[in-house]
């Protein structure tokens, strides 16, 4: 069967090419390196129609590539130059039988000059979804007619091209599925921090005298909170409405990313363009802040989430992606909202470090020790309970509690010093058994926010129990509102769960946090411990006695004890046994004791605090 010119013709510039266009280029196809699987079928169509040139192309905008091909000698063609281009629009094929007779052809440059091409045979190849985005095709120098056998074989060779693709295709979206999952950031679908630190690199690498790089971290506050209060897919919602809002609303030049938990990090490249650079710093954290702290709606609720962020710029503070990000993230955590690195703050960076490196060095040389603050009976000072309360010394000196247990939870190095003091208490605690009869002097162990998180809670406070033949009432545990927050729920459920055991919890510091009173009637605790803020003008201003008084009246109805700490003079203690208060701590009664110290008190049955009780 032949095919008169007449029936195909050129191509159609009314034609909506786009669509095909998309597809051609999420191929990505064009410009890779020659593959035997083309080559091979380019050798069997030339042997299968006796054709000296043939070729497998795909064709962009402006021109048509050739990922094989044979007779032409050419990587590729102006789209003016190209038979293929009206091959690509045709249903099924594309024939010209004698190029010197077709009044479109005769003058074509492949005609008139080498290869001389005189027959030309085509059909479309189609994507994956089926937009034609290349040729397959065979080319003669002599007029020659085409059947229809040839026709098909023709649509067949199509065929295995097109499967060819497919694979391409496939393994094209699993090597993007793997650079995605590398190097973005699933929920926002922005870079994370391996690609955010690459492009800065780059940006470094090519930045321009008189220009000055700006970083900035982000870093949404109490985002655990939200997540724990209201879901973790509204959580979700405020990072992602966060991250599209910086996205979006920043130069298209500056990067956005995601970094781990509830930070972001943003950085610009300010040219100096004859100008001074010097606060552009400045200006991108003010745009930023401007930004995150509009409301944000997450399912018709309106929600205004806290923030701070944390500046390093290059030249000025350092040279180098590592440097210039971590100098944001740690400037992130200071008090301010807007927080610039600066030489000062290196000096804390540097204090930080030294304390942590004294932090791992106590642990694996058993450098920290206990002592023990007494809680007393606030009518008759007999000792009631003792809190272990952990010190650290080193070479230099003693490092204040204050300092390194912050440090400590930023670190994760609470959780093994944690576990520590749990296992030395118990230890200690078992020392006092042939002194102490059948009485039981329990001692209260404060747990942190990341402990009362940990599943195996239960498991390893038992253990310490066990390992030293305790009693279970012999030890209990405090846990601070604050420290609950992280992940209320669990702390509940390893609350309840141990206090099933007969260990007891007292909630710390209480009025210093959330002071929520729903959570005090939830809280699985046995006793209330005021803040010693409560304490301090009890005796001299009223408003802290009548919210004292409430307080435990409040605590009482609830079947809780109450405990007042900080307690250091007769009128504040003299007040708090009128308001009813149970219990007492604070240097009134005693400073905290060192081990050889309660030991003493405990052998010699010295048991009243203070000595003379008034």
């Amino acid at each position: 069967m032949s095919a008169e010119p007449k029936d195909f013709p050129l191509v159609n510039t009314a034609i909506d090419n786009r669509p095909r266009l998309k597809e051609l280029a999420e191929l990505e196809i064009i410009g890779t390196e020659p593959e035997d699987q083309y080559d091979q079928l380019i050798a069997l169509m030339t042997l299968s129609f006796n054709a000296p040139v043939a070729a497998i192309s795909f064709i962009d905008e402006n021109r048509q590539w050739f990922k094989s091909e044979t007779g032409l000698n050419k990587q590729e063609l102006p789209i003016e130059e190209s038979f293929c281009s009206a091959a690509t629009l045709q249903a099924n094929y594309f024939v010209i039988q004698d190029t010197h007779a077709d009044e479109r052809y005769k003058n074509h440059p492949l005609v008139k000059n080498d290869p001389y091409i005189r027959f030309y045979a085509g059909v479309p190849i189609k994507g994956p979804n089926g937009q034609p985005v290349g040729t397959c095709c065979v080319m003669d120098r002599r007029p020659r007619g085409f059947t229809d056998n040839e026709i098909q074989q023709l649509l067949l060779f199509a065929q295995l091209v097109e499967t060819q693709i497919r694979h391409h295709a496939e393994l094209l979206s699993v090597k993007h599925q793997a650079v995605n999952s590398t190097y973005y950031d699933p929920l926002t679908g922005l870079p994370n921090q391996s690609l955010f630190t690459d492009r800065l690199d780059q940006a470094l690498m090519s930045v321009s005298d008189g220009s000055q790089i700006n970083v900035c971290v982000v870093h949404l506050c109490r985002f655990a909170e939200l997540n724990h209060a209201r879901g973790k897919e509204w959580a979700d919602k405020v990072m992602f409405y966060t991250a599209i809002r910086l996205r979006g609303s920043l130069p298209i030049s500056t990067t956005v990313a995601r970094l781990e938990g509830a930070k972001l990090a943003v950085f610009s490249v300010e040219k100096s363009h004859g100008r001074s650079t010097s606060n552009s710093h400045k200006n991108l954290a003010k745009r930023i802040l401007e930004l995150c702290e509009q409301e944000i709606r997450v399912d018709g609720a309106v929600l205004h989430v806290p923030l701070k962020l944390g500046v390093s710029h290059y030249p000025t503070t350092g040279a180098t992606p590592d440097s210039l990000l971590e100098q944001a993230k740690s400037s992130s955590k200071r008090e301010k909202t807007i927080n610039y690195y600066s030489k000062e703050y290196s000096s804390e960076t540097s204090r930080r470090f030294e304390v942590e490196q004294h932090l791992q060095h106590a642990l694996s040389e058993n450098r920290f020790h206990v002592e023990y603050q007494p809680i007393v009976d606030i009518q008759s000072g007999e000792l009631k309970s003792l809190e272990a309360l952990l010190r650290l010394n080193v070479d230099e000196g003693p490092i204040s509690p204050e300092e390194f247990i912050p440090i400590a939870e930023d670190t994760g190095l609470i959780l093994p010093v944690g576990e520590w003091v749990l296992r030395a208490v118990c230890r200690q605690i078992g020392t006092w058994r042939p002194y102490m009869g059948d009485a039981h002097l329990p001692v209260a162990v404060n747990l942190a926010s990341e402990q009362m998180s940990l599943k195996n809670l239960n498991s390893l406070v038992l253990s310490a129990i066990y390992d030293n033949d305790l009693a279970h009432s012999q030890l209990q545990l405090e846990v601070t509102e604050t420290s609950l927050m992280k992940d209320i729920d669990r702390a509940i459920h390893n609350m309840e769960e141990i206090l099933r055991h007969g260990i007891d919890f007292s909630l710390d510091d209480f009025g210093t946090g959330y002071s929520s009173l729903s959570y005090l009637q939830r809280l699985p605790v046995t006793k209330v411990k005021l803040d010693r803020a409560f304490i301090q003008n009890i005796d001299t201003n009223k408003h802290d006695r009548i919210l004292a008084k409430n307080i435990i009246n409040l605590c009482h109805e609830l079947d809780k004890i109450t405990v007042a700490e900080g307690i250091e003079t007769q009128s504040q203690l003299d007040t708090l046994r009128e308001l009813g208060c149970d219990l007492g701590q604070g240097y009134f009664f005693s400073r905290p004791l060192t081990t050889e110290a309660i030991n003493e008190r405990i052998i010699n049955q010295q048991l009243i605090f203070p000595d003379t009780v008034r």
